[in-house]
Formats: structure tokens, C-alpha cells, sequence
């Protein structure tokens, strides 16, 4: 009676979780395909807010860093470079996939058929719904992290721009006069809203390319699970092969569609998440007080790792596939079905992963690697600002 009373409450969590999550993918998936003609009118106003907000950030952040620069590095031009580096990592990030937009459809038609579940018995259904609703919880939340970090970030953003007498204002803007009376005290206020708008987008994006993610890893999960589930009875099931090698055929496929949308999107953001913590450190160490900076390299750090985790949980749970195989009882199939098998268990031996341009593998290699380069920056930082101050 238990297992039944556990099993009834799970499928309605299931759906309960997913109706959470869906606008917010819907929203991410608009904003990726930058659909502002089509679907609620309140992710229409969102999408172009935000896409005028990031606009308005790179003019004035270049206006800025143009205009203002003196020959001398300091800790508020530093900060403004750094955001300019993350505003225009967002909208290369964007662009890249309006570009690939196209491709973006048929990964999320195979979402949908793995949550409507047609033409599976109980038992599979089951496995199904499990893996989702666990893959849809760490979704829901980590996207529940990420709005509590950005959402502190613009509020603390604000409060310190109030108490630093003009200092905590990243850039003036130029189609302002700053010694206008009532923009003066808006100023803090503009900031908030107009980062907010990055912030956003980010959220969003990263948000939906994560929730594809999730569902790679937990149809990969749901293969695993339906292979040991049919493993005593393999011999009596003349279908296990055919719906094995057709699953799996599936997954790689959509990989291999994640994998072409994602290629110049993982490349920018690589490219461009460096450049963003190596300012962050800069300003640091020009300003140990920058609560701000500990907050992007937190985030931007965060974000860096729990991309190389899912390329290399990828990586693993495609290993984990092709050993579940051959730890079948394949000796106890007919000899026709077990040259079916070899050949399905030598396409499951070709480990899958997220890859960059199509080219680096993104794995937690990738990630010490690069946390080793911002060390080693850090190191040289340390060295030339202590050489420096033994001068003066």
C-alpha cells in the first residue's frame, strides 16, 4: 500500500514541479529566439526591456570607457570594463543563438515527447516520470539560486551606490547631465533597473539551456535504468534491443542538435567569462572592500563550474550506459540478437559530451585548466602590486 500511496503522490508532484518550471523555460526560449511578436504579452515586454536594457548598458559603457579614461587604471573603470565584458557576453550570447534558432526546435519537440510519455507500459512510465521529477527539482532549484544571487546583486549594487557619494555609480550616463538635481538622486535607481536587465537575460538563457541539459542527463538515466529493469528477463523480451537501440539513437542525436546550437554560445562564453574574472580580480586588488567583485567571481565562477559538471556528467553517464549493456545477460540471447547487440554496445562505447565549437571539450578538465590560468593571474597581480608599492 505504501509503495501505491508513493507512487500516486509522485506523479502529480511530477506535473506540479514541471507547471512550475514550464513559463520560465517558455520565457528562456523566447528570449534565446528573441520572440517579440509572439506568445504572452508580459515575456514580449520582458524580452524587449531587456534587450533595450542591454543596449543602452554597452552604449553607455563604451561611451564611458572611451570618454573617460585618463591614462590611469582606476578601481571604477576597472568595474566599468568588467560589466561592459559581461554585457557584451550576454548579447554575443544571444545573437549566437538567434543565429542557430532553428535548431533549437527539434530539441525541444523531443522534450516534450519524453514528458507525455506515449506508447510505454507502467513500468516504463514510472522510470520516466522518477528521473523527471528528480531532474526537474535540481532545475527548479538551481534556477531558485541563481535568481536569489541576482536578485542580491542588484539590490546590493543599489545600496552601495547610495552611501558612496557618486563612487558607487559604475558610469554616468552621457545623455544625462550629472549635475542635474533629480538625476543626481536617480542615478542609484537607473543603475539597479538597467542592470537588472543583463541580469535577466542571463537568468533566463542560462536557465533554459540548463533544463536541456537536465533532460539529456535524465533520458540517459532513464536508458541506464530500463536496461537493468529488463536484464532478468531479457531473454524473453524480443523487443529490448530494438527500443534500446532506438533510445539511445535519439540521445546521441539530440547531443549531437545540443552540440550544434550550443557550439558558438559555449565558445563565447568561455572566451568571455575569462576576461570578466580576470577584471574582477584586478578590481579586487585595486579595492579589497569591492563586496561587488567577490559577488561576480562568485557567480561567474559558479556559473563556469556547473557548466563543465554537466559536460562531464554527460561524459560519464554515456560511459555508465555502454557497462550497464555489457553487464547484460546478452550469452542467453540468440545469435542473430546478439550481433544486434554487439553493435549496439560498440555505438554506446563512443562516449558523448558538450563540446565548444565543436572542438573543446567542456569537462572539469577544462575548468582546472582555466582556474589555473586565473591563478597564475592572480600570482603575477599579487607580485607587480607588491614590487610597485616597495618603489613608492
Amino acid at each position: 500500500m505504501s509503495a501505491e500511496n508513493n507512487k500516486k503522490q509522485k506523479i502529480p508532484a511530477f506535473m506540479e514541479i514541471f507547471s512550475k518550471i514550464k513559463p520560465k523555460i517558455e520565457l528562456g526560449t523566447a528570449m534565446l529566439s528573441i520572440m517579440v511578436t509572439e506568445g504572452p504579452c508580459i515575456n514580449r515586454f520582458i524580452i524587449l526591456f531587456s534587450l533595450i536594457g542591454n543596449l543602452v548598458n554597452i552604449i553607455c559603457a563604451v561611451s564611458f570607457a572611451i570618454s573617460d579614461f585618463d591614462g590611469h587604471l582606476t578601481a571604477n573603470y576597472i568595474k566599468c570594463l568588467l560589466f561592459l565584458s559581461g554585457y557584451l557576453q550576454i548579447a554575443m550570447k544571444v545573437l549566437s543563438t538567434f543565429i542557430q534558432r532553428k535548431r533549437l526546435v527539434p530539441i525541444l519537440e523531443w522534450s516534450q515527447s519524453l514528458h507525455t510519455n506515449k506508447d510505454v507500459d507502467e513500468s516504463t512510465k514510472e522510470i520516466i516520470e522518477e528521473n523527471l521529477f528528480q531532474f526537474m527539482k535540481i532545475c527548479f532549484y538551481i534556477y531558485k539560486t541563481m535568481l536569489i544571487i541576482l536578485v542580491s546583486f542588484c539590490a546590493l549594487s543599489y545600496i552601495l551606490s547610495l552611501f558612496a557619494d557618486g563612487d558607487g555609480i559604475l558610469y554616468w550616463y552621457q545623455f544625462l547631465v550629472s549635475s542635474n538635481l533629480v538625476y543626481v538622486p536617480l542615478a542609484p535607481v537607473m543603475q539597479a533597473i538597467l542592470l537588472g536587465c543583463p541580469c535577466c537575460t542571463s537568468l533566463y538563457i542560462d536557465l533554459c539551456i540548463l533544463f536541456i541539459g537536465l533532460e539529456i542527463m535524465a533520458a540517459l538515466n532513464i536508458l541506464n535504468q530500463m536496461i537493468i529493469a529488463e536484464e532478468m528477463s531479457i531473454e524473453k523480451s524480443c523487443n529490448f534491443l530494438k527500443i534500446i537501440a532506438k533510445r539511445h539513437c535519439e540521445v546521441v542525436t539530440i547531443i549531437n542538435e545540443f552540440n550544434s546550437y550550443t557550439s558558438i554560445l559555449f565558445l563565447m562564453h568561455f572566451a568571455t567569462t575569462t576576461p570578466v574574472l580576470l577584471l574582477s580580480f584586478t578590481s579586487i586588488q585595486l579595492n579589497t572592500n569591492d563586496f561587488l567583485g567577490y559577488l561576480i567571481i562568485a557567480f561567474a565562477w559558479g556559473e563556469l563550474l556547473l557548466l563543465c559538471l554537466f559536460g562531464e556528467f554527460i561524459k560519464i553517464k554515456t560511459e555508465i550506459l555502454s557497462q550497464t549493456l555489457y553487464l547484460t545477460n546478452w550469452y542467453d540471447m540468440s545469435v542473430k540478437d546478439q550481433k544486434t547487440y554487439l553493435l549496439i554496445l560498440r555505438m554506446m562505447q563512443r562516449t558523448s559530451g558538450l563540446k565548444a565549437a565543436g572542438m573543446y571539450d567542456i569537462n572539469m578538465n577544462t575548468f582546472v585548466q582555466l582556474t589555473k590560468a586565473i591563478i597564475s593571474y592572480c600570482g603575477l597581480i599579487l607580485t607587480l602590486s607588491e614590487q610597485t608599492n616597495k618603489k613608492y
